[in-house]
């Protein structure tokens, strides 16, 4: 399907191709799917957080949402919100695993840089791998 926008300065028509495909929200699902999500990832939160507290490292969240984004698995704001796609559910553990492990460690460290990968390899030494896995799947 194509719209037409007029550009402002000069009236000239433009064509622009717009999705027609509606996104689902997380409520368009089961109750069933979304409590499920939900416990599963409240589980590995804890399961990590142990991990890591063995490495003498503490992590502390305020909320867990789960939403349906289009395009990230994850997401941990400064307020220490962690936010996970509702599409992980489709993926296989140590995909799910690396991308709760991604967020936990983004508590500590709110970038990419070197200390965030070396939290990251505590529990995934692999994660390249996984990393590289994870970004060939498409939503």
């Amino acid at each position: 399907m194509f719209k037409i926008f007029f550009k402002k300065d000069t009236n000239k028509r433009i064509f622009k191709k717009v999705s027609t495909k509606k996104s689902k929200k997380v409520s368009d699902f089961s109750k069933d799917e979304v409590e499920f999500l939900r416990q599963k990832i409240n589980d590995r939160l804890e399961f990590y957080k142990s991990l890591y507290y063995e490495h003498g490292i503490s992590l502390e969240w305020n909320r867990v949402s789960i939403r349906n984004q289009s395009t990230r698995w994850g997401s941990c704001s400064n307020k220490r919100n962690l936010n996970f796609n509702f599409k992980m559910k489709n993926l296989p553990n140590e995909l799910f695993d690396y991308i709760i492990v991604h967020e936990l460690c983004h508590l500590l460290q709110m970038n990419h840089g070197v200390d965030f990968w070396k939290l990251v390899s505590i529990a995934f030494p692999d994660f390249q791998i996984l990393r590289s896995t994870l970004k060939s799947i498409r939503f």
